[in-house]
């Protein structure tokens, strides 16, 4: 079980003054987590620079991992499965970006 106050902790202590980003993977339980990250970040006058979403279980990730290198943040937490993550994170390090992610599982 994901415990919320600490991802929200863990963002304002680690990235209180950096852009980063939320994303998720649609479905029900991962859209409330980013959506009650945002909320608790919010209370501390902390704003996502980026928020997108992907469709899970694809072998494939470099779309999502396009518009995360153009939107020039490198710092998200990312609400999906391990394997998931690890396919973003695989294919956005053959993109050349290097990226600080907190896993939403």
């Amino acid at each position: 079980m994901v415990h919320l106050p600490s991802i929200a902790e863990t963002v304002a202590s680690r990235w209180s003054n950096e852009p980063f980003g939320l994303v998720e993977d649609g479905s029900i339980a991962n859209r409330a987590l980013t959506d009650t990250v945002r909320r608790l970040l919010g209370d501390r006058g902390l704003q996502p620079s980026l928020m997108d979403n992907y469709r899970p279980a694809e072998e494939k990730q470099f779309g999502l991992a396009r518009r995360l290198q153009r939107s020039g943040v490198t710092r998200f937490v990312i609400a999906g499965d391990r394997p998931d993550i690890a396919v973003i994170l695989r294919d956005a390090a053959e993109l050349g970006l290097d990226l600080q992610v907190i896993g939403g599982e």
